[in-house]
């Protein structure tokens, strides 16, 4: 073994204490504890021994997996456990969906024989309920357990992500982000569909960059699918148009399979789908945010046809995903109140502004340097703007979360692409954030 190595080692060892201690502070398991920590020193180290990888790459993939034990404890256990609102029996809307998915699989986890039909109990969550249920019932009842879980799989999904696609030494900043970004990561440290979404679309297009031969992509397809159905579907859309160019059997079989979903499906369609449902669940978010801001953009963007939405896809989709308006609402004043519902809202707001401000300076990059973009990236290219312009179409107010699945791309993107306007992306990205602060002054004047 070289110096280097034994370095590499070195840290590791340290590393293994802090999550031993942590994991054993926050879950009074020894074993369990002990078993992940070590399986965890075992995946890292296999990485870090593959010497094409720079120092950052390896230093993140080293210590990812401790910044999210941190950020359970800093976003979900300190705000809210004693409390008692980390597991909520119900889907409360102080706190999130994930709080809830940890109580049914706690549930289910007792006693699966009898109570394993729970996990149908919320919209297509069957697949993060039962992820859960399993690392419970293997590792013991401590949702600590389930965010160093998170992180291996992470780790594990970006490594072999980087593999695929070859790029092996990154020096830009923006990929510490596809690791790090803090709104992500405020999730990938629970129970969560992000997590897993974001595993599944890293293995998918690894394999698919490898080869894009349906056996090569069917296994993480179907992760894809258990983990969250409608994004399954996006995939699945995107990979097809992609690929019609250059195969016309892919545009009959779509045409088939698509009239087939229609008619199988129609009620569902009908209920969740339409245009008035749609407006109808916008409408409604947008009531219980009570922003004069947020009103004006609504009333700028979404339209009561199918048509207008259409006509008006790229504008709503850019003001989607670099939307301001977290940096609008935010108080920063709010993350020490005194309400722990507040100071917990607060929190992952904060987040959310610190990774919406990179994604500005990230897409900025991309387009102004959009030619130089690796042909290889082209499908991911496609299936983004397909599932922004629809995500950011359905659930507009309430979208935020599929961000994160968007960002780890955004910002791999960003960070392998050769730039040869740094002046100008920077011109932008200034002038776009004092814009930013113009509007936020206005508003508190």
């Amino acid at each position: 073994m070289d110096k280097k190595n034994i370095n590499y080692l070195i840290l590791l060892l340290f590393i293994f204490f802090i999550n031993i201690i942590t994991l054993v502070v926050y879950s009074g398991n020894v074993i369990s504890s002990f078993f992940l920590s070590t399986l965890n020193l075992i995946i890292s180290f296999r990485i870090v021994l593959i010497k094409k990888y720079s120092f950052r790459t390896n230093l993140l993939h080293i210590i990812t997996p401790t910044i999210i034990l941190f950020s359970f404890v800093y976003f979900w256990h300190e705000p809210l456990f004693d409390q008692g609102y980390l597991l909520t029996s119900e889907q409360r809307p102080e706190v999130t969906d994930s709080n809830y998915y940890l109580y049914l699989s706690n549930l289910i986890s007792s006693n699966f024989s009898q109570n394993y039909h729970l996990a149908n109990s919320t919209w297509l969550s069957q697949g993060v309920v039962f992820y859960g249920t399993f690392i419970f019932m293997l590792f013991g009842k401590s949702p600590i357990f389930i965010s160093f879980f998170n992180s291996m799989l992470l780790t594990i999904s970006i490594s072999k992500f980087i593999n695929s696609y070859k790029f092996y030494k990154v020096e830009s900043l923006l990929f510490i982000l596809v690791f790090l970004s803090p709104f992500a990561i405020s999730y990938y440290s629970i129970l969560s569909k992000e997590l897993l979404s974001v595993v599944g679309l890293l293995w998918f297009f690894s394999n698919y960059n490898k080869s894009n031969k349906i056996l090569n992509i069917t296994l993480p397809f179907l992760f894809v699918f258990i983990a969250r159905p409608n994004l399954a579907v996006l995939l699945f859309i995107s990979v097809v148009i992609y690929n019609m160019r250059k195969n016309i059997s892919f545009i009959i079989i779509f045409s088939l399979i698509g009239y087939l979903f229609l008619e199988l499906f129609q009620n569902i369609i009908d209920n969740y789908s339409s245009i008035s449902t749609i407006l109808e669940r916008n409408e409604s978010a947008l009531y219980n945010k009570q922003s004069s801001v947020k009103k004006f953009v609504y009333d700028l963007i979404i339209r009561d046809s199918l048509i207008g939405n259409v006509l008006m896809t790229p504008m709503r989709l850019l003001v989607w995903i670099l939307s301001p308006l977290p940096l609008l609402d935010f108080s920063i004043i709010s993350m020490f109140d005194n309400d722990f519902f507040t100071r917990f809202g607060a929190r992952l707001d904060f987040a959310r502004v610190i990774s919406i401000i990179f994604t500005l300076y990230a897409l900025i990059k991309i387009t102004v340097n959009f030619k130089l973009i690796d042909k290889s990236f082209n499908i991911i290219l496609v299936f983004l703007f397909i599932s922004i312009a629809l995500v950011s179409f359905n659930t507009f107010f309430e979208g935020a979360r599929y961000k994160i699945l968007f960002e780890p791309f955004i910002f791999f993107i960003a960070s392998v692409t050769p730039s040869d306007k740094n002046k100008i992306v920077d011109i932008i990205f200034i002038a776009s954030m004092l814009f930013v602060l113009f509007i936020n002054v206005l508003k508190n004047i």
